[in-house]
């Protein structure tokens, strides 16, 4: 489902370029230029803290947990300016490199007088694992902002396994984890990054750096592309994300 809502938001850029390029019938078309980037991103202080929501359903389930996280990615990448309007036109990258640890504790009731426990750990050192396609695309003005969009286009067939020791796992514990161990690599999660959309008319390197937090009842808290593990479990992320514009002649 997330790959079909991707490809959708490339295809609306593409049409909304077709559709801008035909002019207008009350003058002159609007002027056309295009440059290509070289683009790197990447968060180096990934971090979350998990805990896990208990309601009427399953009083007394208890858990939490945290998450360490470093990645980064680069891209070549073509803009496009029409009039006064920006394209990020989507571009998959072509080096997607990372790295993941951490821990979830959980316990819940077996009765009145006793609980069962378990942990669950998980490390990650192949970014490939839980990522096939990173794709990046965006879009503004150059005469106002730009934002642009990080996130996962698709993902391996299989994802890693976690692994858990201890009593039985409780129902909420998903028994994989996805690339939202990687902390700020669906830049949703965290509200796209913005910059002014002059500095794509410039044509001179520049960078962006955007300081990111998201709370446990939010969309993202509860998101499993955000986290990694997904509601029942429930995430609070933070980090910092740098992204380096570098036009290519």
């Amino acid at each position: 489902m997330r790959s079909k809502q991707r490809l959708a938001g490339a295809g609306a850029v593409v049409i909304a370029i077709a559709a801008l390029g035909v002019g207008s019938s009350a003058g002159k078309p609007a002027a056309q230029s295009s440059s290509r980037w070289e683009v790197t991103a990447k968060v180096t202080n990934g971090s979350q803290l998990l805990t896990r929501i208990s309601d009427s359903s399953t009083p007394g389930h208890k858990g939490n947990g945290d998450i360490d996280s470093t990645w980064n990615a680069k891209w070549r990448m073509k803009v496009k300016i029409i009039g006064p309007d920006a394209y990020i036109v989507g571009a998959n990258a072509f080096h997607v490199a990372g790295s993941a640890s951490g821990e979830y504790r959980g316990s819940y009731p077996l009765s009145e007088t006793a609980a069962a426990h378990y942990t669950c750990k998980f490390s990650l050192s192949n970014a490939a694992k839980v990522v096939t396609k990173l794709r990046i695309y965006g879009n503004g003005r150059t005469d106002g902002k730009v934002f642009v969009n990080i996130g996962v286009h698709d993902e391996p067939g299989v994802l890693p396994p976690l692994k858990c020791t201890g009593d039985k796992l409780d129902s909420g514990v998903p028994k994989t984890f996805s690339a939202g161990v990687l902390t700020g690599i669906e830049t949703v999660c965290l509200h796209d990054p913005i910059f002014l959309g002059v500095k794509l008319t410039q044509r001179k390197e520049f960078s962006v750096r955007k300081k990111f937090g998201w709370d446990p009842p939010s969309p993202s808290g509860l998101s499993r592309p955000c986290s990694g593990f997904g509601a029942p479990i429930r995430s609070a992320g933070f980090g910092t994300i740098k992204l380096h514009f570098d036009p290519v002649q």
